[in-house]
């Protein structure tokens, strides 16, 4: 691999509001074994729902705008580093082609702000089983039997590297991660936006609500399309392999070729019907996730 020269590296916090909790109870207990009580009054003022972003600008900058990569549901900005099998993620390849980097953890994620619930979030996270993402991601029909597709593109060995990166996602935020996200574009400016299932819902909502911060958006397999009209923004959308095996996945593609339809900006490339066959829903996670990215990065050299 050639070296890679970084100008600048480094992280930063946006957004953010401030809440109270009242009427909790006082408790006593000990953090330390040895140490004296601890008296915990969680009663008082907050500021929550900050969104940690973490930057990597190359030397030289050769792209017109910043990228931004959001992630997924139940998952952090770690799905854009490294694949589960070692190899460079998204976030390098994109560097080493001279994209100003931005990858986020989505506020109530990863190192991004949290708040006590049900205060002040709604209600308590719910949590990813360990057999979920083999199941209905796509990778095969029994994590218990070890069955995948046939062609599968997943690196089955290192599947449980994979699954050590889902953290807890609350329900009812979505409110305080899309100001987290807005507040990020308003900080960066004009940028394209990768964005993954649940991150890909968000992108189209910030796109909503500032269309002259998006320049672009590249969306894998996204749960949603947000809220709002659309705005003329040029939009690629990906599909993976193994859809007609799942009715939900039937579904949420049908979604996506009637938002292709109703927009002519919108792109829509079906991996397996353009050469890339065997994906699940991890598309920058698997074994041909670097053939996946030089079709994002050919098409949007065609429109920026």
């Amino acid at each position: 691999m050639e070296p890679l020269s970084i100008a600048e590296m480094g992280h930063f916090f946006v957004g953010g509001r401030r809440a109270r909790v009242e009427g909790r109870p006082i408790a006593e207990m000990q953090l330390v074994p040895g140490s004296p009580p601890y008296r915990a009054d969680m009663n008082g003022e907050y500021l929550v729902a900050s969104l940690y972003v973490e930057h990597a600008r190359p030397d030289p900058v050769t792209r017109p705008f910043p990228l931004l990569f959001w992630h997924g549901g139940g998952l952090t900005g770690a799905c854009w580093d490294t694949t589960p099998d070692g190899r460079e993620g998204w976030k390098l390849w994109f560097l080493r082609r001279g994209w100003h980097v931005h990858v986020s953890d989505a506020v109530e994620r990863g190192r991004s702000g949290y708040a006590p619930f049900p205060e002040i979030f709604p209600g308590a996270p719910i949590h990813r089983r360990v057999n979920d993402p083999w199941e209905q991601f796509r990778i095969g029909p029994s994590y218990a039997e070890r069955r995948a597709h046939p062609d599968h593109q997943f690196p089955l060995e290192h599947y449980e590297d994979f699954v050590r990166q889902g953290v807890p996602r609350f329900v009812g935020t979505d409110g305080d991660i899309l100001a987290g996200y807005l507040a990020l574009l308003e900080r960066v400016g004009p940028s394209v936006i990768i964005a993954h299932s649940q991150g890909g819902h968000f992108a189209c909502a910030a796109a909503q609500a500032a269309p002259d911060k998006v320049r672009a958006l590249v969306l894998l397999e996204p749960s949603g399309f947000g809220s709002g009209a659309m705005p003329d923004i040029p939009v690629l959308l990906l599909y993976g392999d193994h859809i007609a095996r799942d009715p939900r996945w039937v579904t949420q593609r049908a979604a996506g070729g009637a938002f292709a339809a109703a927009h002519p900006h919108v792109t829509l490339c079906d991996l397996p019907a353009n050469g890339l066959r065997g994906n699940g829903h991890m598309l920058m996670l698997e074994r041909n996730s670097d053939a996946i990215a030089a079709r994002v990065q050919d098409w949007l050299d065609g429109i920026l």
